[in-house]
């Protein structure tokens, strides 16, 4: 979905120098005309209509709207009732013969309007009963009405551009695909703005009421859209009036579209209330997890109960379980069984009989509501808050932040449940498995961390961070700092660090400290990840120092394989030594897997920002050495979503916006907007070939951010700066943001470290919409740009091909229209 657009200006061609202007206006809506038949439609008729034109104009559609607009200053649009419906032929609209000569007519339907008019005036009389449920229904109706003609409207439209249109498949086919297509983007469009929210965690000011809305009008998008296609199906292709294999799978195509849309309310309005609820803590990454949320009752394993009832069930419609054919509980949002093996095939989960009952039996079930979902998968890119009572079952490990601030992290095969105790501190029941917890750092420190309950001990932190075990019969606690309390009834004993317990038995030994690893996540210890953005950093300028090669306190340092070497610059500042074997990709469309090893730099910040500094990449290396930006957001899964990382329980929160300094493929490059193409970082590529070579000398990087626009430049002398990259990206306003420095050899130099260095670094941040923006950013292969106002001048000298290019710096929301006049000046060609 495109947000914004970018006004470009390029000049491509051997040798040009010129002036160009610009001028650009975005209307905010359209005013029904007063012109033409305006004057003869009643009071709620020009209400109806501009409301009709407001919808438009939110769905996206006002040239739609506009060209309704002009049909009626232009006579050519009535509204009446002789008509069965609303159309556009060459019927004579006051005479009533057609006129194959004459321009199309617009008749809309007096029918409609009389509908939404009534819907309106009930509503008010249940608004002034006072019964809200009544009211709301009628506002529904109207506003379904509304759009409704919207999407009529812009079928019609299609009708009066054609030359006497009949209702024969070459003037309807067009027609109803626009309707169609119309339709699901307006559905696919509110359905991405939902999610967006729910995956952020409806954290954001305004976030409830617009979930509230979008929620609203999905719903009435979704019964819209089944009206069309069942008309359609009943009518036009009954009748002959469209190509009934051109829309052979609309319906099934509009069935499975609003069942997705459906599943998505239904679950909108479940994390709705939790996340307005309160909860006590989130998941943010695993590799495989299920919430159980009282619909199963009793008994400790329900993922094994659920997968005990799909055996049943996938047995009863005659797959032949345990023969090569696995029958399990299915890991998606309908909760159903899979039966997969020698084909596929879903079922319902059984809820009785003989099966269902042996099932209970050995899992100690005492009850399970069969109108329910038994069990929620996790999201493994969204949000998953936890509340109290949730029991969580994990196939895979997973990350888990609490309230109070602290870490978890869980081991696959465990089950925890999560309560909350009568003074308010957050109780973690573990069943079965383990997982370590790190205490709450900052403002949150005092909570001290989850009480633990296992079997009949119960285990109270002291800021420390230890691990659990429990195998069902027996187990231990190990503590890594600081203390614990364990007691039960009879007894309390304290455990130090160094220290560890096997229960049941109480036995008190010494752990190895220097064995511990950490609790590793993509090979760093959970103790040193910001996991949660916490409190926001205060806004203004910084220059860091990074004297002696030591990194300053509050830059966050990050080398999963601990083998970057640091050091002092001879300029003062920092120098970054990295050996092969450090990459930080994705490989979106590559059988490779996940890497995130590679070492960064980052900074907290909130806001708009700037960040740059100089830098110099000096190696032997050909293929693959790097220095770029990137930006961490923890639970955000933003590199995930933006297609160019993998899920490896970290590297999906970080995010590569482009740009930077780069060794690939034999070539050194400065990349710029659009050269590399996205994912496309190889020296066999046309687009990074053209980018400009890397000088011999150290460049300026900088990373700014202004709203969700986020772009990189380079520059030779920090004052006239390149565009190198930029993306929208809706993202908290709180994060970590620096570089990433990689190393990995693909030329087969594996002796060859690639030697970063960085100095002269300068952050700024501010509130978002303070910062100031370029009026035009320069993307240039080659040439130059001379930017005055609206008057730009692109020049290339004549010495070969090339393109030279200027962008606007803010994006041009919605509709728009630009003027620009050029003033060329072509060189005489010279032989040779």
């Amino acid at each position: 979905m495109i947000k914004n657009i970018f006004l470009i200006l390029i000049l491509i061609f051997s040798a040009l120098s010129g002036v160009a202007s610009s001028q650009s206006t975005v209307p905010d809506k359209v005013i029904l005309t007063t012109a033409g038949n305006a004057k003869d439609f009643t009071k709620e008729q020009k209400d109806f209509l501009q409301a009709t034109l407001d919808d438009l104009c939110k769905i996206g559609s006002k040239k739609t709207a506009e060209n309704l607009n002009k049909y009626i200053a232009e006579g050519h649009a009535v509204v009446n009732k002789d008509d069965p419906g609303t159309i556009a032929s060459t019927k004579c609209p006051t005479l009533g013969y057609l006129d194959p000569l004459s321009s199309n007519n617009l008749n809309i339907n007096q029918e409609i309007v009389d509908q939404w008019v009534q819907s309106r005036k009930i509503a008010v009389k249940f608004h002034e009963k006072g019964d809200t449920d009544k009211e709301k229904i009628r506002i529904q109706e109207a506003q379904q009405a509304i759009r409704d003609m919207a999407l009529t409207l812009m079928h019609e439209d299609v009708h009066m551009s054609q030359y006497a249109p009949q209702e024969i498949p070459t003037d309807e086919n067009p027609a109803y695909e626009t309707t169609i297509r119309e339709a699901r983007r307006i559905i696919n469009e509110d359905m991405q703005k939902i999610l967006e929210i729910l995956d952020r965690g409806a954290k954001l000011p305004g976030d409830k009421d617009r979930l509230n809305e979008l929620i609203e009008d999905l719903l009435i998008s979704t019964k819209v859209y089944q009206e069309k296609i069942n008309s359609m199906q009943g009518e036009a292709i009954a009748e002959g009036k469209v190509d009934p294999e051109k829309f052979k799978t609309a319906q099934a195509d509009m069935l499975k579209l609003v069942k997705d849309a459906n599943d998505l309310i239904k679950g909108a309005n479940t994390e709705k209330e939790r996340s307005f609820a309160g909860s006590i803590g989130k998941i943010i990454g695993t590799k495989g997890a299920f919430f159980s949320r009282g619909n199963i009752k009793g008994g400790t394993d329900p993922l094994g109960f659920a997968n005990c009832l799909c055996k049943c069930g996938c047995s009863q419609a005659g797959w032949a379980c345990g023969s090569g054919v696995a029958c399990v509980y299915d890991a998606n949002p309908k909760g159903e069984c899979l039966c997969a093996g020698y084909g596929e095939g879903h079922t319902t989960v059984p809820s009785s009989g003989e099966c269902y009952e042996d099932c209970a039996r050995e899992y100690k079930i005492t009850g399970m509501q069969s109108n329910k979902t038994p069990l929620v998968p996790v999201n493994p890119s969204g949000y998953n808050p936890i509340m109290p009572g949730d029991l969580i079952q994990t196939t895979g490990d997973t990350i888990i932040v609490l309230k109070d601030g602290s870490k978890l992290l869980v081991k696959s095969g465990s089950i925890l449940n999560f309560t909350s105790t009568q003074s308010g501190k957050i109780k973690v029941n573990l069943i079965l498995g383990g997982f370590r917890t790190e205490h709450a750092t900052g403002s949150s420190a005092s909570a001290g961390g989850p009480e633990v309950q296992i079997a009949d001990k119960t285990v109270q932190p002291k800021g420390t961070e230890f691990v659990c075990q429990w195998d069902g019969a027996s187990g231990k606690v190990s503590v890594v700092d600081g203390s614990v309390s364990i007691a039960d009834e009879t007894s309390e004993k304290t455990l130090e660090a160094g220290k560890q317990m096997d229960l049941p038995q109480e036995t008190v030994t010494d752990y190895n400290l220097s064995a511990d690893d950490g609790g590793l996540v993509a090979g760093m210890p959970l103790r040193d990840l910001p996991l949660d953005e916490g409190e926001s950093e205060p806004f203004g300028e910084y220059d860091p120092s990074f004297a002696d090669g030591k990194i300053p306190d509050d830059w966050l340092w990050q080398d999963p394989g601990s083998d970057a070497k640091l050091d002092s610059a001879p300029s003062g500042g920092l120098m970054v030594s990295v050996p092969d074997g450090n990459e930080f990709w994705g490989y979106p469309g590559v059988t490779a897997g996940q890497r995130s090893d590679a070492p960064r730099l980052l900074h907290k910040v909130t806001g708009d920002f700037d960040l740059q500094g100089r830098v110099y990449l000096d190696t032997e290396a050909t293929d693959l050495a790097t220095v770029e930006f990137l930006y961490y957001s923890p639970g955000s899964y933003i590199g995930l979503k933006s297609g160019l990382m993998k899920q490896d329980l970290l590297g999906e929160h970080y995010n590569l916006p482009g740009g930077g300094w780069l060794r690939s493929g034999g070539l050194n490059k400065l990349p710029i907007l659009g050269r590399p193409a996205t994912v496309t970082y190889t020296g066999y590529s046309a687009e990074l070939k053209s980018s400009p070579d890397a000088p011999d000398q150290p460049v300026f990087l900088k990373f700014t951010r202004r709203g969700n626009v986020w772009k990189t430049y380079h520059s030779l002398d920090g004052e006239k700066w390149i565009l190198s990259s930029r993306e929208e990206v809706n993202a908290s306003q709180t994060l970590w943001v620096g570089w990433v420095f990689k190393r990995f050899a693909y030329d087969g130099l594996t002796d060859k470290n690639a030697i970063v260095t960085l100095d002269d670094v300068r952050l700024k941040t501010a509130e978002p919409g303070t910062l100031p923006i370029p009026e035009w950013d320069e993307i240039l292969q080659a040439g130059s740009a001379e930017i005055d106002g609206n008057t730009v001048r692109l020049h290339l000298d004549g010495s070969g091909k090339g393109t030279t290019s200027v962008q606007k710096g803010i994006g041009l929301v919605g509709d728009f229209s630009a003027t620009v006049s050029f003033q060329a000046e072509n060189r005489t060609p010279e032989s040779g």
